[in-house]
């Protein structure tokens, strides 16, 4: 009896561990795929409807509102942008009017903290192999213009750096963030350069009105959009306005190399507005989409015609992911090869912004 009993036990526990493993497998609805994009969509103001867009990029699935999918819960209101961190597996996302950043396990998609004490949220962004330290921007132009440096295991605030007004995206190039100043509801036309081990600000670089967007260039160098500042009356009508501007940094030196002056100011509301190749060329929003050639000086203004909101470049196929709002309910994604040629296009969430591209490589998780 005693033996059987022993023997009842062990198949009693291995039964019980056996089941345990089975509920840890992943959820295949929610696993990530292999090759994914996730799309930020802003939502409406005070609604609530921020959300986020998986795209498996294999079997051309779109899933919307897959936040609260896998979570069972709203992810808040006004989703402004969303950095990966490969070296954690996890994805931050900023969500502007909640006053946070939603982090989520990328393998699952599921919450695994927040971070708050925000006023204003713009961006973030890790940086290499440093698994502890979120750069996050904060400020509307008027209050609370910093870089907030954020412990990623504890999930707090642990320091801030004052820079210019309204800072909005930020790079890391050659030990150095680069912090673009738009001025937020003010203005402002700085790139606050810090020193990304000591997080001092090491210099101030002044370009055009307003910088809202940056990408890598070639050669240590990047560029930068600057949207131009629009002044208005006593009654808020529109009395002087400054040209958008295309301007190139060296950020081995930290000054600019030279600018272009597109001859108006961009018909577009977001910040997510320009991106490049690794051919020298660079796409910005004007409605449509125009394509400026850096090695023939040449703009196209009439390179893809629409109405976009958003744009950004698949890193492995180079593709133009160009996102649409609608005035009400759901946008779209457009997906376009580099000369132009349409290739899909799918329903998103409302206000698409940001897109965001995940590309498993073994080396990358720890």
């Amino acid at each position: 009896m005693k033996k059987n009993t022993s023997i009842l036990a062990f198949a009693l526990t291995v039964s019980i561990s056996f089941i345990s493993c089975e509920k840890e497998k992943p959820d295949p609805e929610t696993k990530r795929p292999e090759k994914c994009a996730y799309i930020v969509n802003e939502g409406g103001f005070n609604t609530n409807t921020a959300e986020i867009t998986q795209y498996n990029k294999q079997t051309k699935e779109a899933k919307n509102d897959y936040f609260n999918l896998v979570n069972s819960k709203t992810l808040g209101d006004i989703a402004q942008s969303m950095h990966l961190s490969h070296a954690k597996e996890l994805g931050f996302i900023v969500v502007n009017n909640s006053q946070k950043i939603e982090i989520v396990n990328l393998n699952d998609f599921k919450s695994v903290g927040k971070i708050t004490g925000l006023s204003y949220p713009r961006y973030c962004m890790t940086a290499d192999n440093d698994t502890t330290r979120l750069f996050i921007t904060n400020g509307n132009g008027v209050a609370n213009n910093y870089v907030y440096i954020a412990d990623i295991r504890t999930r707090t605030l642990t320091d801030s750096i004052k820079v210019g007004k309204g800072p909005e995206r930020l790079i890391k190039l050659d030990d150095k963030l680069f912090v673009l100043n738009s001025g937020g509801y003010d203005n402002d036309s700085t790139i606050s350069v810090i020193d990304f081990y000591n997080e001092k600000v090491i210099s101030t670089i002044t370009v055009k009105d307003k910088p809202i967007d940056i990408c890598k260039g070639f050669s240590y160098s990047f560029w930068v959009f600057c949207k131009g500042k629009t002044e208005y009356d006593e009654n808020w009508n529109p009395i002087n306005k400054t040209n958008s501007f295309l301007v190139q940094v060296d950020y081995f030196g930290n000054y600019v190399i030279g600018s272009v002056d597109l001859g108006f100011q961009i018909d577009c509301n977001g910040s997510n507005v320009m991106a490049s190749n690794e051919n020298g060329i660079v796409y910005f929003i004007h409605k449509g989409i125009c394509k400026y050639d850096f090695f023939n000086e040449t703009i196209d203004t009439n390179f893809i015609a629409g109405n976009f909101y958003g744009i950004d470049i698949d890193p492995e196929t180079g593709y133009i992911w160009a996102s649409e709002t609608a005035s009400a309910g759901n946008g779209k994604m457009h997906i376009f090869k580099p000369d132009g040629t349409k290739v899909e296009s799918f329903e998103t969430g409302q206000y698409p912004t940001q897109t965001v591209f995940y590309i498993k490589e073994s080396e990358d998780i720890e």
